[in-house]
């Protein structure tokens, strides 16, 4: 069974660059273009009323 949410990555980096900074840099950056870009559906599923 093939899950929708899931991503997997496959990259080369530089021996320099540390793979924990490499990640949050990741993290970050997509997670600010996804909200960009879907800014309803982020908010549907992630604030929804209490």
């Amino acid at each position: 069974m093939v899950n929708p949410q899931i991503v997997h990555l496959l990259f080369q980096y530089y021996p320099q660059l540390e793979l924990p900074k490499f990640v949050t840099n990741l993290k970050s950056v997509s997670s600010r273009r996804l909200r960009a870009e879907f800014p309803v559906q982020i908010n549907k599923t992630y604030f929804k009323a209490v």
